[in-house]
């Protein structure tokens, strides 16, 4: 995403409102601070103001400046608060793996748990029919004598 886009979504983000205000603010303040007046009798001549302003405005930082710099401090807590988010749902989704695996765990244990139990029974019911059919034959050996 293009670095115009991230300011542009910056703009209409809540929690930059009151960074983005602090930007806008600085572009309205008076950069260059206003100079007593100067009397008439002490007046430098017109090429030593000129030079003294132009030294001046180069060691001044421009509006534009500042409302970048404002900007740039924007997107580097823009990215510091992705990437903590980031974090946060990797180690959630993390979280959430542990927790399914240990669930997915509990109910194999559990359905091979009630697996164990019916064969169990099957072999149970096999015996009680072995049981039955012996007694079927002690019954009809009893009956012929």
């Amino acid at each position: 995403m293009p670095a115009h886009h991230l300011v542009l979504a910056l703009r209409d983000c809540k929690p930059y409102k009151s960074l983005l205000e602090g930007c806008r603010d600085l572009s309205k303040t008076a950069l260059i601070p206003s100079a007593p007046p100067a009397s008439t009798s002490m007046m430098p001549s017109s090429s030593a103001v000129n030079e003294e302003i132009v030294n001046m405005q180069s060691d001044m930082i421009t509006q534009e400046e500042l409302r970048d710099e404002c900007y740039r401090m924007a997107l580097k807590y823009n990215l510091a608060l992705q990437v903590d988010e980031h974090k946060f749902l990797k180690l959630e989704r993390a979280i959430n793996h542990a927790e399914a695996a240990a669930a997915h765990k509990r109910g194999m244990e559990a359905k091979d748990i009630e697996t164990r139990l019916c064969e169990a029974e099957i072999r149970l019911r096999e015996a009680e029919t072995k049981m039955y059919h012996a007694l079927a034959r002690a019954y009809a050996e009893e009956a012929v004598t």
